[in-house]
């Protein structure tokens, strides 16, 4: 069955080369809007699976469109579309709960594959395990092989826990998954299989039919990602290890310094930033950690009966920060 994708951009040329460039994949049936409001009324009379909005619209703009979708409570990933020169705005959407963006110039390599991780992550939302709203807290050791099979099992998993423990809300839960995949893309590329990512903004193709064939020689078909995951009432909690080379300072990137948004790295970086409270990388472990508030507000007698174990566990943001005196401030990119 078709997922149904709506476009909203006010150029008509624009809507016409995108809808034409996604009907070429039998996966989407898409739908247009000329503008936010106009798309917020397709909203309430056929509720699209993802919506795919350019950031500069007279009138309501993507980062209008993505405030009025939260308002109303519509559990709706927003992809957008950004040019050169939008990338405060861009920063500002994705804080305010859009699932993602794409750069223009890349559209025709990036739009689907990142439309396929989007679905993949909110396909799973309607079937859910009850027992699960009950648990306190819940933790999980896995090691992965380098493939991205696994990666999206092991991020599937990790969300319907969350969402069955009532953790986060809305398009939390998507950007929190989206933070995953891009940390454990990392890992498996240029971590365990060895890639430069500059191959990949020169050469795509190049780039993944290189790792397909490191997935089978030695020794990158021997190393694994580790992943720690703790699901608490506080905060969740992420520790990404990979078995490959030690990363160089020329391989690591400054949390403080502004990401190029339209190169690949860098909007990996963007994202990874924006949708988590707080991210670390250790370069001599290879080991990457990131924390995301839960902010739904508990009933009192759950603050009360959880506050011993927030005190032992010590998982916030703040309380990481001043207990982990060994991060370097990085994130490997």
């Amino acid at each position: 069955m078709a997922t149904e994708i709506l476009v909203v951009d006010d150029s008509a040329a624009e809507r016409i080369f995108i809808g034409h460039f996604l009907r070429k994949f039998n996966e989407f049936n898409v739908r247009f809007a000329c503008n936010g409001q106009e798309a917020l009324e397709h909203v309430a009379a056929c509720s699209p699976s993802v919506i795919v909005s350019d950031l500069h619209m007279p009138g309501m703009n993507g980062l209008d469109l993505v405030r009025q979708l939260n308002a109303a409570a519509h559990d709706i990933p927003v992809v957008l579309m950004t040019s050169r020169g939008s990338e405060d705005i861009a920063v500002k959407t994705l804080r305010a709960g859009a699932a993602s963006y794409v750069p223009k110039r890349v559209m025709d390599t990036e739009l689907v594959r990142t439309l396929r991780k989007v679905i993949s992550l909110t396909v799973h939302k309607s079937n859910r395990r009850r027992h699960l709203e009950n648990m306190t807290m819940l933790e999980s050791h896995s090691a992965l092989d380098n493939d991205d099979a696994s990666l999206s099992t092991f991020v599937s998993y990790i969300l319907d826990h969350v969402v069955q423990m009532k953790l986060l809300r809305g398009q939390e839960v998507t950007q929190v998954g989206i933070a995953l995949q891009e940390v454990l893309a990392t890992a498996i590329y240029q971590g365990n299989l060895g890639l430069d990512a500059d191959m990949r903004q020169v050469d795509e193709v190049g780039y993944f039919k290189l790792a397909e064939q490191r997935r089978s020689q030695w020794p990158y078909a021997e190393r694994r990602i580790f992943v720690e995951a703790k699901l608490h009432r506080s905060a969740l909690r992420f520790v990404v290890r990979h078995q490959g080379e030690r990363c160089s300072s020329a391989g690591v990137q400054e949390l403080s310094a502004n990401p190029n948004m339209d190169r690949i790295s860098g909007r990996s970086q963007t994202l990874v930033n924006n949708f988590m409270d707080f991210v670390s990388h250790q370069a001599d472990l290879n080991q990457t950690t990131m924390v995301k508030n839960v902010t739904v507000p508990l009933a009192e007698c759950e603050r009360e009966s959880f506050s011993d174990m927030d005190t032992d566990l010590n998982w916030n943001a703040k309380r990481i920060v001043e207990t982990q005196p060994v991060s370097t401030g990085h994130y490997l990119a």
